[in-house]
């Protein structure tokens, strides 16, 4: 199961900076940070007419958004653990 964190349904990455201090990442620097206490990956996935921001809470919700064989745009960022579960009702 994924966990989201709502938002608008265009430029979510720039709504979780402005709302929530996260910062654009790379894509092994979101994996790096699966097991920090203090932030989180957060992948935005392009669908078209919306964007989806999924939590990377485990290897294997990072493992979902990271296939190659997966050509939608996607942007990777950080932001702390606590408020994107909190968003994303990850607890």
């Amino acid at each position: 199961m994924s966990y989201y964190i709502e938002g608008p349904l265009k430029n979510k990455g720039e709504f979780l900076a402005e709302q929530y201090d996260a910062r654009e990442c790379s894509q092994i620097e979101a994996f790096v940070h699966i097991e920090d206490l203090n932030e989180i990956g957060i992948c935005v996935v392009d669908n078209g007419p919306f964007e989806a921001a999924a939590l990377c809470y485990n290897e294997n919700a990072f493992m979902a958004f990271s296939d190659p064989r997966d050509l939608r745009p996607k942007k990777w960022y950080l932001m702390n653990r606590a408020k994107a579960c909190e968003l994303a009702g990850y607890y």
